[in-house]
């Protein structure tokens, strides 16, 4: 295969996604997991909300920052969740591009050096960074 498409021309129909044009593209494909939870939520509130900011005279934005929001919080909060879940369980692409993150530390430290104590700190190092960021 070399031969016949010359070995020049080996990786350049690849793209690269590293930097800015990686995370747009994990973004995006991430996005669906806020955007579909958030939308239901939204959807599905009472009109009640919107007639109780009326009668309490707030304006289009302070009833939506007020009352609809705070409403559809749980959604929005359970998408972002199973984003972090996402990317925090994430192994194989990070393990594929040799980038080091918590997770592969936490592998590499019980797998390669059995060092289970040590991989368990790390694991509390990072549940409790992830209650620090939730909480």
């Amino acid at each position: 295969m070399k031969n016949l498409f010359g070995e020049a021309n080996y990786n350049q129909n690849i793209p690269k996604f590293d930097g800015l044009v990686g995370r747009t593209f994990v973004s995006f494909s991430l996005f669906a997991y806020v955007y579909i939870l958030s939308r239901a939520s939204f959807l599905y509130q009472s009109q009640n909300l919107i007639d109780l900011g009326k009668n309490l005279g707030f304006s289009k934005a302070k009833s939506f920052y007020s009352l609809i929001l705070p409403a559809a919080r749980p959604a929005i909060v359970a998408g972002l969740s199973l984003v972090a879940m996402e990317t925090l369980a994430e192994f194989g692409a990070v393990d594929f591009f040799s980038i080091n993150t918590l997770t592969t530390g936490i592998y590499n430290s019980w797998i390669t050096f059995d060092d289970l104590a040590f991989s368990n700190r790390i694991s509390f190092f990072l549940l409790f960074f992830i209650f620090a960021i939730f909480f």
